[in-house]
């Protein structure tokens, strides 16, 4: 990964997942259905925003706006309690 790169200069879905194989990134995707699951069960109402969620569903954090490395890494460490 370089030094400024964020999921914000990925624009769709095999974008991201080949972002992710490529920096060893192991979380599990989730993307929204065409009926707006995801913008309607967790209130989202600015694009991009990303909702980590733990593995008992419970919502942890959201981030709304470009997700830089060190957030995306905080907000990860948060998910496996490596705080």
């Amino acid at each position: 990964m370089r030094d400024g790169d964020s999921l914000y200069n990925y624009f769709n879905k095999e974008d991201v997942e080949n972002y992710i194989a490529a920096n060893d990134i192991n979380v599990d995707m989730y993307y929204d259905t065409a009926d707006n699951n995801a913008v309607n069960a967790y209130n989202i109402t600015y694009v991009p925003s990303v909702v980590f969620i733990d593995k008992n569903r419970n919502v942890i954090n959201t981030k709304v706006g470009i997700l830089s490395y060190d957030a995306l890494e905080a907000n990860l460490d948060l998910l496996v309690g490596n705080f």
